[in-house]
Order: structure tokens, then C-alpha cells, then sequence
């Protein structure tokens, strides 16, 4: 996982979701965390033989931009290149 102070990074949570959001990792003596700013769930869908992704909200109904996530909830978190991005998932993150 890259520690860079702040990154666009794609994350696996132990539930099953995958999740893009701009990452800071956060080292801390109770252990280390993840804020996690704008996260969005990105699903695989396919129409007819195409296939694409869906992005919705991680949080659908919290007004709250920032979340707080302890590492032990991560599968995995890699960097993100903003070139692999379309131009309305770069306005959500």
C-alpha cells in the first residue's frame, strides 16, 4: 500500500466491497486507519455483451464526506491512476 500522505487509491474491504476513494493512511498507537474521503462502491455490470462498472455512494444516506476505517476491515488498498479514470468518476473523487 503506498503511504503517501494522500492518494486515489482502490480498496477491497473485508465484507466484499470494492471501494475507489482518495486514501490517507493514519498511523496511530491503537493501531493504524485509513480516511477514506468520498468512497465509492464500483460494481461490475453487463448489457447485453458489453461490460462496464456502476459507482454509487459506500454511504448512501450519511452526509458525511470522511470515514474512518481501522486497517484490520482492508483486504488490500493499491494506488490508482488518475489516466484509468472517465472524467464524471474523477468529479465524484
Amino acid at each position: 500500500m503506498p503511504t503517501d500522505e494522500e492518494f486515489l487509491g482502490a480498496l477491497k474491504i473485508v465484507t466484499g466491497e470494492e471501494v475507489l476513494s482518495k486514501v490517507t493512511f493514519v498511523p496511530d498507537d491503537n493501531g493504524n486507519y485509513l480516511i477514506l474521503e468520498n468512497p465509492i462502491m464500483v460494481e461490475e455490470v453487463t448489457m447485453d455483451s458489453r461490460v462496464g462498472a456502476k459507482v454509487s455512494p459506500w454511504m448512501k444516506f450519511s452526509k458525511e464526506r470522511s470515514f474512518i476505517v481501522p486497517m484490520d476491515r482492508i483486504v488490500t488498498c493499491v494506488a490508482v491512476s488518475y489516466t484509468h479514470l472517465t472524467l464524471p468518476t474523477k468529479r465524484i473523487v
